[in-house]
């Protein structure tokens, strides 16, 4: 290698190394330049986290803690009917139509009762039949039956002597071999026959001596009770061609037309009585054992523009209904309908009172805040203008949505500090993290090598 050379290729090294060595120098600048805007950045938005708490004042005094339950639910009829056929036949006229306000006993429609008709007549026929048994039974035998019964025996009787002696000579002419046994057994059979007539018209005159038996008495009884019975349901049938209502209230549906078909059974019909109308509603079970009956309630009802009713619990349900993996019972309220405003379907709120306390210490609930497991509430530093505001530890009674009674800590006249909540804290879990580690709060590590700070 030439002098040349080698001047030439250790200038080239020491260039590298120049370039190498700025080049750590900018990476170092820029770290520094890093770290010390990070800093910067945390400790601002620490200072204007801080700036941006603020608290109000509220004193402590006393008032009325009410503590109630409230659930969706929907309004229904305390009492619904279907009217239905009574017979098959034909709609010949409605008198109402849906929501129409209808009075006890009064028609809505009327029917064919051609059928009917023919029914009424069929069990009228029955009852004078049933009767009749009955009265002749009771009665005894007329003096002309008597003794047509008495000449009917005898007549029987000559019969089957009659009967006997032509038997006897066709069997002297059957073993003589003048007779065959074909007309023999003819014989026979005809004597047999006779001496059960006999039998039967012997048996029918004794009964006439007689008079019919006690339990036959009364089997003819029932018999007359039954047509009886069966001609009423025939007559109700009949006058049920004209369907009326059996209660006041409004008619909620008519599934029917004029000279439509109605089967009997069929729904023609539905009335709800509308005065006291039921609020339905569902509690949870770990509030169910709270509510009791008679217990006053306030219904609300968006479609009224939020007006509200007063009722009162007449029924605490029994049977669980789960909803949303949670058990619930239905709880009814009575509510008077007497203007007509409430109707069935409509959603509703209601409250019911459970406990209430009045004259007692309180607090907002907001008021309330826990530290190291503590509860308690803000109260200001023990001099004007000392830092952060003091916890004090209480202990609590009753509650509302609004307020909390407090049982020991605080006395009537203090002052209590509520943090006042920012619009840009926007969600709860960031404010949740924020309360979190402000007590303990560390500016971010620095950018760069070991032991390097802020600048």
């Amino acid at each position: 290698m030439t002098t040349k050379e080698e001047s030439a290729g250790s200038a080239s090294r020491g260039l590298t190394a120049l370039l190498k060595k700025k080049t750590m120098v900018a990476i170092v600048a820029l770290c520094l330049l890093g770290a010390g805007g990070g800093y910067s950045y945390w400790h601002q938005q620490q200072a204007s986290q801080s700036a941006a708490v603020t608290y109000r004042d509220q004193v402590v005094k006393r008032a009325t803690v009410t503590q109630k339950i409230s659930a969706l639910g929907q309004l229904k009829p305390i009492r619904t009917q279907e009217i239905k056929a009574k017979a098959d036949g034909t709609i010949l006229k409605l008198f109402v139509h849906e929501t129409d306000r209808v009075q006890a006993n009064q028609p809505i429609l009327m029917m064919d009762n051609s059928s009917s008709q023919a029914q009424v007549a069929a069990r009228e026929s029955s009852l004078a039949q049933a009767r009749y048994d009955l009265k002749k039974a009771l009665d005894g035998a007329e003096p002309e039956e008597l003794a047509k019964a008495e000449a009917t025996v005898k007549q029987q009787e000559i019969a089957v002597q009659r009967a006997l002696t032509s038997l006897q000579r066709t069997q002297a002419l059957y073993d003589s071999g003048a007779e065959t046994k074909d007309n023999l057994e003819k014989a026979q059979v005809e004597v047999q026959t006779n001496e059960q007539k006999l039998i039967s018209n012997r048996a029918d005159l004794d009964t006439l001596r007689k008079g019919t038996k006690p339990e036959q008495i009364e089997v003819l009884k029932a018999k007359v009770k039954e047509a009886e019975e069966n001609l009423k349901a025939a007559m109700q049938d009949y006058s049920g061609t004209e369907i009326t209502v059996p209660f006041a209230g409004v008619v909620l549906s008519i599934p029917v037309e004029e000279g439509e078909f109605a089967a009997q059974e069929m729904v023609m019909a539905t009335v709800a009585d509308l005065s006291v109308i039921q609020g339905s509603f569902y509690v949870k079970e770990i509030d169910i054992a709270k509510v009791k009956l008679g217990m006053d309630a306030l219904v609300t009802v968006d479609a009224l523009g939020g007006k509200g009713f007063k009722g009162k619990v007449t029924r605490v349900g029994q049977n669980p209904k789960t909803i949303d993996n949670i058990v619930n019972y239905e709880v009814l309220v009575d509510i008077d309908n007497a203007e007509g405003e409430l109707r069935s379907g409509m959603t509703m709120t209601a409250e019911i009172v459970i406990n209430e306390k009045a004259n007692a210490l309180t607090v907002p609930t907001d008021a309330l805040v826990t530290r190291d497991s503590a509860q308690g509430v803000l109260m200001a530093g023990d001099s004007p203008g000392a830092g952060e505001p003091r916890f004090t530890p209480v202990k609590t009674g009753l509650r509302s949505d609004a307020l909390v009674e407090v049982l020991e800590g605080l006395s009537e006249g203090d002052h209590v500090l509520i943090e006042n909540r920012k619009a840009s804290q926007s969600s709860s879990s960031s404010s949740s993290k924020s309360t979190k580690n402000s007590d303990s709060m560390q500016p971010p590590p620095m950018m760069g090598g070991p032991g390097m700070g802020p600048p």
